[in-house]
């Protein structure tokens, strides 16, 4: 992705990509009214490939967003375009329960319409905000990667952001030249304290900003990077994962799977077991480099090697009675009958 992209330029070079709906498709095009979707909704308008559905979100968070739901009304009527204004039952509670508020309401209709794309107005500056606070949360590598221009969203419908090569201040620019009706402002935008996302814009951007002029191309490129280095070791992964799981086994074999690099191995097992939380993934890493034999206590379960193959049986240290692999009495459990061994396991 090419930063510093003409917001025109940059739609057609997001039409491009792998996973654009094909001319013709129609797209739904999220609009809260604000500059960003606002020029969104220009834009692709002028490259006319695809019929557009205005759909506007209308949260009740503010005593004023009707206002805005009319705004967006008329603003896709100027354009010859349908529009459709989405209430919400309840008033979300927070930016990320708004986002995800959001983002089901807008899937839900572009499922019942048939559609299978959504259109959102995300550009450089939302990607290089995204990446600061996934690192302050302490992100995995894989988080990094940011947002894509094209990536999957709720119930498998298409999320498209052609705008993320652009900066805001390349959009702002664009919108001027355009004499377009002044777009929305939200109010609480200029609270620093409203949002994490509104500090960051607010107090630190301009800090940043003394440091490195360019600071938000810069984020822009590690996200780039990240996201192929998380497609390369995704497509790892997958054929070791493939290569593990001899004679239709979905289990891989423990001593393959130990001798793959600590990024691959979190992959494969999280192929493996899809519903682990990374506390669980890291546990068994550890427990392969260890190399001790046995079995290891996991939340949810017991992890041993059967067959060469690693194995995942039900647990009932969780409940306090003696585990059925080592036979030591957990805290408050009676003792095994002396001898008793679980059939068919290898265990220490």
């Amino acid at each position: 992705m090419l930063l510093r992209r003409h917001p025109p330029e940059a739609v057609k070079h997001a039409a491009a990509q792998a996973g654009w709906p094909a001319a013709g498709s129609p797209i739904l095009v999220a609009v809260s009214g604000g500059l960003d979707s606002t020029t969104l909704l220009a834009l692709l308008a002028g490259i006319d490939r695809h019929p557009l559905h205005v759909a506007h979100v209308d949260h009740g968070m503010r005593p004023d967003s009707a206002a805005d739901a009319r705004h967006v009304e008329a603003l896709a009527s100027s354009m010859g375009r349908p529009c459709t204004v989405l209430h919400l039952t309840s008033p979300p509670r927070g930016e990320t329960a708004a986002r995800e508020a959001r983002y089901e309401a807008l899937s839900k209709l572009a499922s019942t319409m048939g559609i299978s794309a959504i259109a959102l107005g995300h550009h450089a500056d939302d990607q290089a905000e995204t990446l600061l606070l996934r690192m302050v949360r302490g992100t995995a590598p894989d988080g990094l990667a940011g947002m894509g221009i094209v990536g999957e969203g709720p119930g498998g419908v298409r999320l498209l952001r052609p705008l993320l090569p652009c900066t805001r201040s390349a959009l702002a620019s664009w919108y001027r030249d355009q004499g377009l009706p002044p777009p929305l402002e939200d109010p609480t935008n200029f609270d620093p304290g409203h949002t994490p996302r509104n500090f960051i814009r607010l107090q630190l951007a301009p800090l940043l900003g003394q440091l490195q002029p360019r600071w938000v191309e810069a984020f822009g490129r590690l996200a780039d990077r990240a996201r192929e280095d998380r497609e390369a070791l995704a497509a790892w992964a997958e054929t070791a994962y493939v290569d593990l799981c001899v004679d239709g086994s979905r289990a891989p074999v423990a001593a393959g799977l130990a001798g793959l690099p600590p990024a691959v191995q979190r992959r494969v097992l999280q192929r493996w077991q899809p519903e682990w939380d990374t506390a669980r993934t890291e546990q068994v890493i550890g427990w392969l480099a260890a190399g001790s034999p046995g079995h290891l206590h996991l939340k949810g379960g017991v992890l041993a090697v059967r067959d060469g193959r690693l194995a995942l049986m039900a647990s009932s240290a969780e409940t306090l009675v003696p585990c059925r692999l080592c036979l030591t009495p957990t805290p408050g459990g009676p003792s095994m009958p002396e001898g008793h061994s679980p059939p068919d396991l290898r265990v220490c």
